[in-house]
């Protein structure tokens, strides 16, 4: 059943969004409305279910060098008992923020994309593949100060990664 379940939520991704709007952003593979997710999901008939990433758990504390996506990937299956649990994406969490699941502390999260302050001198670049600790590198974390927004940290600090896993969800 996971299985099926990824399935269809790479489907309802990637095939979903871009037939309702429009040509793929080949850089991030998908193009996500500017409503987000649920304008996506509040175009779909009532009553329907579509399955999305929900915050699980979260590993424990680790610098950018953990040991890859792949470490990760078994870190997170691990944290929230699960062989789909994933490390979260920036979509995941912000669709838990609206619907109130978030992981309960600062956690690095998966961008995959690189990202550049030049004035600062730090790139963003989910520490290298989570292969570094270098204090010059970032990475993104969700922050709570006392507001939840994503941020950036350094490679060399620790945080927990938030984990994510596909769930049913009914609009």
């Amino acid at each position: 059943m996971k299985t099926n379940l990824q399935f269809i939520a790479r489907t309802v991704m990637i095939l979903g969004l871009c037939a309702s709007f429009g040509a793929c952003d080949f850089d991030a593979r998908r193009r996500v409305p500017p409503e987000g997710l649920l304008g996506f999901v509040a175009q779909i008939t009532s009553g329907t279910t579509i399955v999305v990433g929900q915050y699980c758990g979260q590993t424990a504390s680790f610098t950018g060098s953990a040991g890859g996506y792949a470490t990760i990937f078994t870190l997170c299956q691990a944290a929230c008992a699960s062989t789909t649990a994933h490390l979260c994406t920036s979509e995941e969490l912000q669709l838990g923020a609206q619907r109130g699941i978030l992981p309960p502390s600062r956690s690095w999260f998966g961008k995959f994309a690189l990202d550049s302050d030049s004035g600062m001198g730090f790139t963003n670049h989910d520490c290298q593949g989570w292969e570094t600790n270098n204090a010059l590198g970032t990475g993104p974390i969700i922050l709570f100060t006392p507001s939840v927004f994503p941020n950036r940290d350094n490679c060399n600090n620790s945080n927990p990664f938030a984990c994510c896993d596909y769930t049913v969800f009914t609009p």
